[in-house]
């Protein structure tokens, strides 16, 4: 949202924070499908102030596509907004911790008890981890369309672990200064090819 006032004279409020958000820069961002308003007041003026409709038409992805270095921390938060959003169609769990200290998450999507059993793993590889991207965002894509493929998961449970080597993925996109045990740290330079 843009306007002729410096945005420290502005305070913005939308009435129904589920649909969606603003920051303190104007920036919105959609949460949920629906109608929301959003009011905008020049402070310390009763008559500079104006009300926006906001009409958010398709429920927003979580996972986005634009990111162009998918890593472990927002993939981690991608899955823990998924298993809050589709409760009892998916679940996330830890399979254990890396030398590194991060999870190795497990998204789980369907019947934990069904007979049949799918495992999809990515990013095994360090230099792996779009491949990350791309599953979390097929998982979501799944249980945003749940209803279609319901009867499927009645009698099938896809555990999905979107990145295997987390520590992996983390040196190939930032380094091996980005790994905070020291001992392992060392390790990985003595290797070489670290950069």
């Amino acid at each position: 949202v843009s306007f002729n006032y410096a945005k420290k004279k502005l305070s913005f409020e939308i009435k129904n924070k589920k649909i969606a958000s603003i920051n303190k820069n104007g920036r919105i961002t959609a949460k949920k499908k629906g109608t929301t308003y959003l009011f905008v007041k020049v402070k310390d003026s009763d008559k500079n102030q104006c009300r926006i409709k906001i009409v958010v038409k398709e429920e927003p992805w979580i996972v986005s596509e634009k990111d162009k270095k998918y890593d472990y921390a927002e993939m981690t938060r991608d899955l823990r907004k998924i298993a809050r959003k589709y409760p009892g169609k998916t679940g996330l769990s830890s399979l254990g911790r890396t030398y590194d200290n991060r999870e190795i998450w497990c998204l789980r999507v369907g019947n934990p008890s069904a007979a049949k059993k799918l495992v999809i793993d990515a990013a095994i590889h360090a230099r792996e981890w779009k491949n990350a991207q791309i599953l979390t965002k097929q998982a979501e894509d799944i249980l945003r369309d749940y209803p279609d493929f319901k009867k499927r998961f009645t009698n099938t449970c896809v555990y999905i672990l979107p990145m295997v080597n987390p520590d992996g993925a983390t040196i190939s996109q930032y380094g091996y200064k980005k790994i905070r045990n020291r001992k392992l740290q060392k390790k990985i330079k003595k290797l070489g090819h670290n950069e």
